[in-house]
């Protein structure tokens, strides 16, 4: 398999340096194929907190951090199991540490894999009040 250059270079600074210490931006986490090129590892990230759910929340790379790849996704699941944190509020910038999972519901073992960040998360709050990114319509394509 040949990695995009830009995976390469954060795996590489991965390799290099305390996992704390690297950002892994949302776009290389997700990857261009159908899973995480960084699955089973712990990452970290940031980004704006768009929607919550009871068992988690999404997370969003601002529009200044996309990377305009169609084959990449800006966004990801955060599963936390049970009510999001107080610093996972909508409009929020956090930043986010966490195993990279490629989640299959049990009801359907033959979907694609779905990535999200899981395991022991954690949740740092950086800042409040900012703009939601700009929505992704996903097609069939």
């Amino acid at each position: 398999m040949r990695l995009r250059p830009a995976v390469l270079s954060v795996l590489l600074a991965l390799a290099a340096l305390p996992l704390a210490a690297v950002d892994v931006p949302i776009h290389d986490l997700q990857g261009a194929g159908a899973s995480s090129p960084l699955a089973g590892q712990a990452v970290t990230t940031t980004g704006v907190v768009t929607a919550l759910r009871t068992n988690g929340f999404y997370l969003q790379a601002p529009d200044a951090e996309a990377d305009a790849d169609p084959a990449t996704s800006e966004g990801v699941f955060v599963f936390t199991s049970s009510a999001p944190p107080s610093a996972a509020a909508r409009g929020s910038r956090v930043r986010v540490s966490g195993s990279v999972v490629e989640y299959r519901p049990s009801s359907d073992p033959a979907s694609p894999p779905l990535t999200e960040i899981g395991g022991s998360v954690q949740v740092s709050l950086l800042s409040t009040g900012n703009p939601l990114p700009t929505p992704v319509l996903l097609t069939s394509a």
